[in-house]
């Protein structure tokens, strides 16, 4: 049935062309509808949604003037007479608009609304815009907003605050949550990552996301994504509490028996949570590194304390910070701001202490100037510059592990190795005694907290399923040969079911040759034992055999470079390691680290804002989830 849809009842339903049902934005009912008749779909709104007004106020152009200014301006420079003829005049008050816009203004009256579905469109953009742009609610009651879309489109009425809030952004947040429940209910294996985060309110916030690999001729194998929640909690953060909280929301996705890895800190709650809910942990690799050098500064925190002084110092001070851009200015420099560090983030500090020492001249003359009560000596200094040589390497392990659109999980074996090699050559060449503590920390934190990762196998296997790394990935061989006989292991288990599949598959057909074989019974046995042969080569009966083929085929084939894609290599050669690819679904979607939920979460401090903590947290949660996954 097509007609068209005229009635503002329709900004609440969308037409389902294939049962002639109309579907509820809001509850997803199906409505009868008969020759397009809205009675049903009315009297739905009026019983159901009684909250929710099925009509927009058509006030819009009516309450916003075009111009205050010209209204301003106008009325100084009208003689006494025009005034009373305009008071005297069939115009309506709220309008009070000199002669000279009367044009314009009746021009506005006689604008042709905008139709049902171009006005939905708009809709839908304005709230794309409020939840990707951080804009408040309250956007669409500012006169110069409306001024503005007035300008843009005259036909079209600004839904009001409540009608954004209670109608589209439910609507809009269904529609979205369905697309991606759609989305990962294809995918063939899902990682998790959850964390959580406390608001200006002192709300806890809990984010879980999703991470997927998706197999399609157009795309090819792809990383995939989306935020699953991010909900106040608050219950006490106990592993059972926290268990139950992780399931019941795995559950709502139907993704249970999907799970092969669950990423968090190393918090012993959450650990115990997970393991609880019988799923495989893998640590935060980003927080496992900001703790071994929160544990190393720690050696030298009367140095980095004294630096944290004079920054605050600057930052306070609006004469000191003046200053000391002067002085940059005065010794050809560019002007740089000092940075303060944030105590949770390691790397922060790492940056203060890199600006501090790229400004040093400039910070050194102010302080002098300015006589200060805190001064740095030459110990301090060279404490400082050689701290920023050490760590450098652990700020840039951050980096890189936690770049955004990147397979990371198998760098892990290669990025410890590298952290531990730089602060062993560090220890050989810097003699400085006050720093030989620091490197002695690092170096025995990098050691104990490495055993998780490397005894783990879901990581182990991860690196040799990357073509970029394979059994190069690991720093131990005898690690890696390991990890190779329990991989050939689980092909082999793999191999072992499809075969099994094959060989039922098999005697159906021999059955099904058996029966038609009295008509052609001289050529079976002239090609019987051919075809024996073939039909062993074709479907070898040993899966350990085949697991050993296919393993050792694909070790064999070189190395890609570091900077190619490994998913794009594993989706042209899927027809020819099967077996491995589809353990590659269940490895390469692994998360090293947490830090998904970590920007959620500093995305979600720009919209808890101290002018907007009277925000709902159930609202809060729709505009977080929004903002991800639009």
């Amino acid at each position: 049935m097509a007609f068209r849809k005229k009635s503002e009842i329709w900004n609440h339903f969308d037409f389902q062309e294939e049962d002639n049902k109309a579907k509820c934005s809001y509850c997803s009912s199906l409505i009868n509808i008969s020759k397009g008749s809205t009675g049903n779909l009315t009297r739905h709104m009026r019983t159901k949604h009684v909250s929710i007004p099925i009509y927009r106020d058509k006030n819009v152009l009516e309450s916003v003037p075009l111009d205050n200014n010209n209204d301003n301006n106008s009325k100084s420079e009208e003689p006494m007479e025009n005034k009373n003829e305009m008071s005297n005049a069939n115009i309506p008050s709220v309008f009070k608009i000199p002669k000279r816009q009367e044009y314009m203004d009746k021009f506005v009256m006689n604008v042709k609304p905008v139709s049902i579905n171009r006005s939905k469109q708009f809709d839908e953009q304005l709230l794309r815009m409020i939840v990707k742009e951080y804009h408040p609610f309250s956007i669409v009651e500012d006169n110069e907003f409306k001024k503005f879309i007035n300008m843009l489109c005259p036909g079209y009425s600004l839904p009001s605050r409540k009608t954004v809030t209670d109608t589209l952004m439910p609507k809009m947040y269904n529609k979205i949550r369905d697309t991606l429940k759609h989305r990962i209910s294809h995918a063939y294996a899902v990682c998790i990552t959850t964390d959580s985060w406390t608001s200006l309110k002192n709300e806890n916030f809990t984010a879980i996301t999703a991470h997927w690999l998706v197999d399609n001729e157009k795309d090819g194998l792809t990383a995939c994504f989306g935020l699953l929640d991010c909900i106040v909690y608050r219950e006490r953060h106990t592993a059972e509490n926290l268990s139950e909280l992780l399931q019941t929301k795995i559950n709502e996705w139907g993704i249970q028996n999907k799970i092969v890895a669950a990423v968090s800190d190393n918090a012993a709650n959450i650990v115990a949570g997970i393991r609880h809910a019988n799923w495989r942990h893998i640590g935060c690799f980003a927080h496992t590194v900001n703790l071994i050098v929160q544990k190393g500064l720690k050696s030298n925190e009367h140095t980095v304390n004294k630096i944290r002084k004079v920054v605050e110092f600057f930052k306070r001070s609006s004469h000191g910070l003046a200053k000391v851009n002067q002085i940059q200015e005065q010794m050809g420099l560019p002007i740089l701001k000092l940075k303060i560090d944030v105590s949770t983030r390691w790397n922060s500090t790492f940056d203060m202490l890199n600006r501090f020492c790229q400004r040093k001249d400039a910070v050194i003359s102010t302080l002098a100037i300015l006589q200060h009560e805190v001064t740095l000596n030459a110990t301090d200094w060279e404490v400082a510059n050689h701290a920023i040589v050490i760590l450098q390497v652990f700020n840039d392990v951050t980096s890189e592990i936690s770049a955004e659109k990147n397979i990371a999980v198998s760098k892990i074996f290669l990025l410890h190795n590298a952290m531990d090699n730089h602060v062993r050559q560090c220890k050989a060449t810097i003699l400085l005694e006050e720093l030989q503590p620091m490197m002695d920390v690092l170096l025995n934190e990098l050691a104990s907290r490495y055993k998780s990762y490397e005894n783990n196998e879901l990581i182990q296997q991860a690196t040799l399923l990357d073509p970029r790394f394979k059994r190069y990935g690991f720093v131990d061989t005898n690690k890696a040969n390991l990890a190779i006989e329990i991989m050939k292991n689980k092909i082999k288990h793999q191999k072992g079911e499809q075969l099994g599949a094959l060989e039922n598959e098999k005697q159906e057909i021999l059955i099904i040759q058996t029966k038609s074989s009295s008509s052609s019974s001289s050529k079976s046995l002239l090609w019987k034992n051919f075809d024996e042969k073939v039909q062993k080569i074709k479907t070898p009966n040993n899966p350990t055999a085949a697991a050993i083929v296919e393993v050792e085929k694909y070790l064999n084939e070189p190395l890609i470079d570091r900077h190619e894609d490994p998913l794009l290599w594993w989706f042209q050669r899927k027809n020819i390691y099967p077996t491995l690819y589809e353990l590659v679904k269940k490895r390469l979607c692994i998360m090293p680290t947490s830090v998904p939920c970590e920007r959620i979460f500093s995305k979600t401090g720009q919209i808890v804002t101290e002018k907007r903590n009277r925000l709902r947290s159930s609202k809060t949660s729709e505009i977080i989830f929004l903002h991800v996954n639009l």
